[in-house]
């Protein structure tokens, strides 16, 4: 209760992750707090060792607090009250957990490999830490007719069975099971007008630049990429 009472009390803060850690280190020496959760005791304190051996000049590492289990809603709020983030070590985060994560911009990092936690920390520290992004299936287009178009290429005549197809969204080609091909929807086309994005139900040429051997019967999955860390 009192975690959540501190946590309301909070105006819309910065979302600390490790990627901004860099530079909020450079102004002074920062505290990076860090929730824990993992599997076993053991790994709990195994896991507390190793934060503690990466403390550095610049940069102080506090476990605010260490648990067992899933990472809950409870782990979230503590986490934003403290301005620090989650990091859970082979084990999962409850669905609500997430939800309440992402309204309080609470950085959760999941990781069943401990040096690639180190690592990250590590880059981190160090301001080199690159994000993470996720590639997220958006649409998927059945191709039923072929057109080779003069200084265009090949356009796919399809229609699009499941959400949506958008002009610069990846796209990769299955035939059966199996990707042939990838690229990105450089080109629709409806009515002979460009747009921007089709719908489900309705026909279109899509153009897919990197990729010219699109055959009839083929089905084009589009995805958005999201950065996720």
């Amino acid at each position: 209760v009192r975690i959540e009472e501190r946590a309301k009390s909070l105006t819309k803060r910065d979302k600390i992750t490790l990627e901004t850690l860099y530079q909020e280190q450079v102004k002074e020496k920062k505290a990076l707090n860090i929730i824990l959760k993992t599997d076993t005791q053991g790994s709990l304190k195994a896991l507390r060792d190793v934060l503690n051996n990466l403390e550095d000049e610049e940069v102080r590492i506090n476990v605010v607090h260490g648990g067992i289990g899933e990472v809950n809603k409870s782990d979230v709020l503590l986490a934003a009250a403290s301005k620090g983030i989650v990091i859970s070590f082979s084990v999962g985060t409850f669905s609500e957990s997430l939800t309440l994560a992402k309204d309080e911009r609470v950085d959760i990092r999941s990781y069943q490999v401990i040096y690639e936690m180190i690592d990250d920390i590590k880059k981190s520290m160090q301001g080199l830490l690159e994000p993470r992004y996720e590639e997220i299936e958006i649409g998927e287009v059945e191709v039923r007719e072929i057109f080779r178009i003069p200084k265009v290429g090949v356009v796919a005549g399809s229609y699009i069975t499941v959400g949506k197809v958008v002009r610069g969204s990846k796209a990769k080609i299955f035939r059966g099971d199996e990707v042939v091909g990838e690229g990105v929807v450089s080109g629709l086309k409806r009515f002979d007008k460009d747009v921007s994005e089709v719908l489900t139900g309705l026909e279109c040429g899509v153009n897919v630049e990197g990729f010219n051997e699109v055959r009839k019967g083929d089905l084009i999955k589009v995805y958005e990429t999201k950065r996720v860390g």
